[in-house]
């Protein structure tokens, strides 16, 4: 199986907390509680206020894992009997997590 990147795992672990946020929020929603209307409305833009900062800081987070992919600009890779001879020798028997 291949590994996973660090930007994979770091990704990964944002959207369970994000998941997870998504349905502490829809529980909520579905089990008003027995708080009287005043106060259950007062708690409830504090809450929607809080859980809309904190589920855009998630995806703003993942937004920037993802913003610059790549370090360096594409070049082609030179298709020489060297690099071949490299990848299926070398690289097939000491990285075979690449396959």
């Amino acid at each position: 199986m291949p590994r996973q990147t660090d930007r994979q795992q770091a990704t990964q672990g944002l959207l369970q907390v994000y998941l997870t946020l998504l349905a502490t929020e829809s529980q909520a929603l579905m089990d008003p509680g027995s708080d009287s209307d005043s106060d259950l409305d007062s708690q409830s833009s504090d809450d929607e206020i809080e859980q809309i900062s904190t589920s855009s800081v998630i995806l703003n987070s993942i937004l920037s894992l993802h913003a610059y992919h790549y370090t360096s600009d594409w070049s082609p890779i030179p298709k020489s009997n060297a690099n071949l001879q490299l990848l299926l020798n070398d690289w097939k028997i000491n990285h075979p997590d690449i396959f």
